[in-house]
Order: C-alpha cells, then structure tokens, then sequence
C-alpha cells in the first residue's frame, strides 16, 4: 500500500528515454502522482511518447507496485511543432491536435495530462490553447495540471495559470554561479504564484525540488556542467547532507538532505505539495531524496534536523 502522506500530494517527473531501466528500482509507493515525460505530436498531429517503452507496456508496470498513483502524460517537445498547431498556422487547428490529444490519452490508460511547454513553445496563442484543453480533459475527467516556472514567462497569463488543477512550480534552474534552486529563490517563485496578482492557493501549487544540480569551475559565471544527485552521493555519503562541495576547482550545487526537509516543511506550512524533477536520478539507498520526502512528511520531528540552508 502506498506510505506517502495523505493531504500531501507527491509527484515525480519520470522520463522513461533516460531512464527506462531503472522502473523496478523507483520507490513508486512514496510517490501520489507520476507526470511521463514526454509526449509530444508529429507534423500530422499524431500524438506518441518518445523513447522508451510505450505507455500500454508502462503504466501497469508502474501500477503493479502502487495501484493507487495516478499517471500523466506530460506534454512537452519540440517548439516549433507546437507553434504550428497552437498558432493555427498553415491550416492547421488547436482543435484537431486536443482531440488526437484526448484519443491518445484515452487509448493508453493514463489518468491526466500535465503540460510542460517552455520558452517558445509558450505561443501568443498559449491562453486558448490552455483553456481548450482543459475542457477537454474535463470532459474526459482526466487530471489536469501544468509545469510552469516561478518568474514571468512571455505569453503565459493568469487566466491560463488557474485552468490547472494544480501547477508544478519550477523552481529550480536560476542562474549561477551558485545555488540553482535555494530557498529564497523557491521561495520567490511559489510567492509569484500565491501572491503578486495571481493568487493561486497554496493547495493547487506544488514546490519544485530538484534531484540534479551544475557545477562551476574556478568562478565562471556559466555552468561547466550538470550532474545527478546520485552521482555526488554516491561518490560521498556526506555530500547528501550539504548543498554544495568544492573538489578539483569545481563547485557542485546542489538541494541535499537539510534543504529537501525545509522545503516539505515550507510546503507543509502552506498548505503545498510536493514536485520531484526527476526521479530517475535520485540515489537508490538511505540518502535518496524521495525517501527523505516521504520520512519528512510522516515524521514531523525530522524537521529539527534541519541546521541550516546554504542555499539561501
């Protein structure tokens, strides 16, 4: 039976092109909601996952370990394909691409859609391509949820905003050098959407946490690179209970343990929920960030284990 809290929603990002494999290693049961990632149509509006199994091989996969999470497919890809549909360009229409949308989403069993599109994918005509949708799930009775990020996107609207059943808040990917995704910054970015005129309450917005994190080298200000938290932990069980380390004139930030729990107590006060990007690269052992989650919501008293947050 599923152990994760009960008011508490805890959702994961999984993309099954990078990590298929690790499917029987995932901790599905501390997990409420599941958004796959990333489906996404062709130039004929076919809608498909790309890499991977399909959706019929892995839903009942992931359902056999935890009956009771929900499933969504989250709509992300190439921009300029959704620019095409969503603009209504060269004769195509927004109509057209929901409905195959829909079919699709029927046809596999999955219980939602999440929608995560970004930077140009967000067209002047993102609103009604929104709110289209989510008449559409509504009929269908599907979930429907967003990821956006936590500042002001070119496009994105309020009216658009509160179509969600919940929104994923990106909070994660500041600029550096330093911490990508700190508490301030988390902070400013569930703020943006509870507060500053939008006005979403905290029980439709989760707070984003990141399971990967850039390195920095000798000061620059661009990231010299990405990596998974696995890798640093699995490298140094002590790197899970700091947010940065320096090593060979490298400076790795990062969300560790401490910034994990004041994040769930932050969620927890506002009444939030829980995203995770992603859970395939999560640590497979007694530092994984799932795990951490999901004793900081069932045990209270784990929140005075909190010393500090470097990320500020």
């Amino acid at each position: 039976m599923p152990h994760t809290s009960a008011s508490t929603k805890v959702i994961g990002y999984f993309v099954p092109e990078r990590s298929d494999h690790l499917i029987g290693e995932i901790d599905w049961t501390a997990l409420s909601h599941v958004n796959i990632i990333g489906i996404s149509p062709d130039t004929d509006g076919n809608w498909a996952l790309g890499g991977g199994r399909e959706a019929g091989v892995l839903i009942p996969l992931i359902k056999n370990k935890n009956p009771d999470i929900r499933i969504l497919a989250t709509v992300a890809g190439a921009a300029d394909i959704y620019e095409d549909w969503i603009e209504q360009l060269n004769g195509k229409s927004r109509s057209t691409l929901i409905a195959g949308l829909m079919l699709y989403l029927g046809n596999s069993g999955y219980d939602g859609v999440d929608i995560d599109l970004e930077n140009g994918a967000v067209t002047p005509s993102w609103e009604e391509f929104i709110l289209e949708t989510q008449a559409a799930a509504k009929k269908e009775n599907l979930i429907f949820t967003g990821a956006l990020a936590g500042w002001d996107q070119p496009n994105s609207t309020r009216r658009g905003a509160e179509a969600f059943d919940w929104i994923n808040i990106m909070s994660y990917d500041e600029k550096g050098p330093g911490q990508h995704s700190s508490i301030h910054g988390t902070e400013k970015a569930f703020n943006y959407f509870n507060l500053n005129g939008r006005g979403i309450p905290g029980h439709r917005l989760a707070i984003g946490i990141p399971t990967y994190g850039y390195w920095f080298e000798n000061g620059e200000a661009a990231a010299g690179g990405e990596f998974d938290y696995a890798s640093v932990v699995n490298k140094n069980p002590a790197n899970a209970d700091v947010d940065q380390f320096t090593e060979n004139g490298r400076t790795y930030y990062y969300n560790g343990r401490p910034t994990v729990r004041e994040k769930v107590r932050m969620a927890k006060e506002r009444n939030a929920h829980i995203m995770i990007f992603r859970i395939g690269i999560d640590a497979f052992n007694e530092y994984s960030i799932i795990k951490e989650i999901e004793n900081s919501l069932n045990d209270p008293g784990r929140e005075a284990l909190t010393s500090g947050d470097a990320s500020t």
